[in-house]
């Protein structure tokens, strides 16, 4: 489903998945930087947060490490399913917990294609690829 985002020029997807679910990247159909071996061996999110304060931002599921982005404040963004957390929200973009955050939703459950097209095309707009509204 994020494939729209890899085929974005100029951008670099990585993953720091661990444990259940870390594989899934490896054949995914696009290039990812897998480091699932090296972050985080010496305590718990050291490294997450050393990557954090270096890239420009995270996209992610609604994981610790969205949290982890959040409260450092750093740039994330978060595709959630339709039920949603009750912590974050079930609709709207934004979250009370954290400014940094943007959510976005499922428009239908199992809808995870539309979600990461609406955050490729946010996207190239940030980059400057595309004009705001497809003008």
């Amino acid at each position: 489903a994020a494939a729209p985002l890899a085929e974005l020029p100029g951008v670099t997807l990585f993953s720091l998945q661990k444990g259940a679910g870390a594989e899934d990247g490896r054949d995914c159909g696009f290039p990812i930087f897998n480091m699932i071996d090296e972050i985080d061996e010496e305590g718990a999110f050291l490294d997450s947060a050393a990557i954090l304060e270096n890239i420009p931002l995270l996209i992610t599921a609604d994981t610790a490490i969205a949290h982890l982005a959040g409260g450092l404040g750093r740039p994330v963004w978060v595709a959630m399913p339709t039920c949603g957390d009750w912590r974050l929200g079930s609709t709207g973009a934004e979250t009370p917990w954290y400014p940094s955050m943007e959510l976005f939703h499922q428009e239908a459950t199992g809808g995870w294609e539309a979600v990461f097209a609406r955050m490729a095309a946010q996207l190239k707009q940030m980059m400057g690829l595309e004009a705001p509204d497809g003008e």
